[in-house]
């Protein structure tokens, strides 16, 4: 009786191993894909987010100055594989909810990949596993010297007509834009949101950045 029980248990075993090898057998790719996957992690708050050099133009004639502050992005691959040819769409930009220009969609530039030119920046990148590198999103001109007004984005190629936005003192500002991040083997959406202050001296300060996926 016992060894009849002992029989019955382990033909279920083996049928039960069986039929999970079956299903690996027949579901080994969709299984691979869902436990090795890439997934990135943007940080807003990263201390290298905000970049400032101090000085970049000078006015000849009254000796006053325009400082050039860099906001990035930074993007870490927290997956478990590599992320190839990963890029980000900006779709939009808007002003305190206002669409600053129509432009079409057009792709943000590697903060490594560019000397201070974003149309010499690259729109692609490779992020092994665990890897960061930062994405510059906006270029902010504080100081009286400002040649190209207070805010660029850094798109590959900006639009010719883009307009010179000025800031006006003590004022604070929304700045939002809507992106797409793509790759090879990814894609996401979502909505990055910086809060900004123009002092009375203007100086640009940083209130509050966040993203909103979609």
């Amino acid at each position: 009786m016992v060894e009849n029980n002992l029989d019955s248990i382990i033909q279920i075993i083996m049928a039960f191993l069986t039929l999970c090898a079956v299903v690996v057998a027949l579901f080994k790719e969709d299984i691979i894909n869902f436990i090795k996957k890439p997934k990135i992690k943007i940080d807003l708050d990263d201390v290298n987010c905000v970049h400032k050099i101090n000085k970049i133009y000078i006015n000849q004639h009254d000796g006053s100055s325009c400082n050039l502050i860099y906001f990035r992005i930074k993007v870490i691959n927290i997956g478990s594989i590599a992320i190839n040819n990963i890029k980000i769409k900006c779709n939009e930009i808007k002003l305190n909810n206002k669409k600053i220009y129509p432009f079409d969609p057009n792709y943000f530039v590697w903060s490594a990949t560019h000397k201070g030119k974003c149309s010499e920046g690259k729109e692609n990148f490779n992020l092994s596993k665990n890897e960061l590198h930062y994405l510059d999103l906006f270029n902010f001109f504080e100081g009286s010297v400002n040649i190209n007004g207070n805010i660029l984005p850094m798109i590959k190629q900006i639009p010719i007509g883009f307009p010179k936005i000025k800031f006006e003192k003590n004022k604070i500002y929304k700045i939002s834009s809507n992106i797409n991040i793509f790759a090879d083997n990814f894609s996401k959406s979502a909505n990055i949101i910086i809060k900004i202050k123009c002092t009375e001296k203007l100086e640009i300060k940083f209130i509050k950045s966040k993203i909103i996926y979609t």
